[in-house]
């Protein structure tokens, strides 16, 4: 008889909390749970970040200072994979597991595979930076101009204004082509389009993400190719939600993989990886380099 994932959850926590040894001057460490409580909140986190408060960084934030160091391992089985990956991170991190290890374990435990150019710069980053020593910037996929205003896209995908419809864009990428709507596209102050786009077309869907060169959250979009409508948005939580200046450079990917639509982001400031529902767009799970900024157990 196998588990039910009740069952799989009581595991899993009690896991966690096998891997926390009383330490001398350190508070009682957390319940199963009240462990399970803080991931709950991580889960139906709508922000990234939220003033202090109430977003899903400052949830995983609050959960590993609750195990500690020696509770990472445990969360590593939780069923959720946003907590397991997550935990893996912060591991790596710390120099307990190497790059290759991390993305090994992100690709088996959420079955998935990363694009090669993800693999290749994900395994170097997040390494601590000494003061005033610049961190190595990812080689990533290039970008260029995609032929409307200032809206950038990868090489081979391009864009064009309909001249029957107007509101409306084609976007043709690997030999075929979209119909999609302006106004999913930011503007600048002067009314123009600006940003950039990746898309995976399918038959009967087109799948946007329209985001910028930092690493800022961004929207996930599902197009019924048939209609030209949008049959739903999603938020991207990305990996950055800081004060930014100067010039930046990022590339997504969207992907469908095991029924899922799973987008792969990375740009000079981090990388993240999150996978939705397609037929509704309902997050899956999360990970991003942005949860750790800061974190300092005490």
């Amino acid at each position: 008889m196998h588990p039910t994932p009740r069952a799989l959850i009581g595991l899993a926590l009690a896991a966690t909390a096998a891997a926390q040894p009383k330490v001398a001057g350190r508070p009682d460490q957390p319940s199963a749970e009240a462990i399970e409580q803080r991931v709950q909140k991580i889960v139906g986190a709508k922000y990234p970040t939220a003033g202090g408060v109430g977003g899903a960084a400052e949830g995983f934030r609050d959960l590993l200072r609750a195990v500690g160091p020696d509770g990472v391992r445990g969360l590593q089985v939780h069923p959720h994979e946003s907590v397991a990956i997550q935990a893996a991170w912060e591991d790596t991190i710390r120099g307990r597991r190497s790059r290759e290890w991390f993305i090994g374990f992100l690709e088996g435990r959420a079955r998935v595979q990363a694009p090669a150019w993800w693999t290749k710069s994900a395994g170097r980053r997040g390494t601590p930076i000494p003061d005033g020593v610049s961190p190595p910037r990812p080689t990533l996929e290039p970008y260029e101009d995609a032929g409307v205003d200032s809206v950038r896209a990868p090489t081979g995908t391009r864009l064009a204004r309909d001249q029957k419809a107007p509101g409306v864009l084609v976007l043709k990428s690997g030999g075929d082509e979209v119909r999609v709507p302006e106004d999913l596209f930011r503007r600048s102050m002067a009314g123009t389009l600006m940003g950039d786009v990746s898309a995976l077309i399918r038959p009967d869907r087109c799948y946007l993400a329209l985001h910028d060169d930092v690493g800022y959250s961004y929207e996930l979009a599902r197009i019924d190719r048939k209609t030209g409508t949008v049959a739903w948005k999603s938020t991207v939580f990305a990996h950055f939600w800081g004060a930014a200046s100067g010039r930046h450079q990022s590339n997504v990917a969207v992907t469908e993989q095991g029924g899922r639509v799973v987008v792969f982001g990375l740009s000079w400031t981090g990388f993240h990886a999150e996978a939705f529902k397609p037929d509704d767009g309902a997050c899956l799970f999360r990970f991003s380099t942005g949860y750790s900024e800061e974190l300092a157990w005490k």
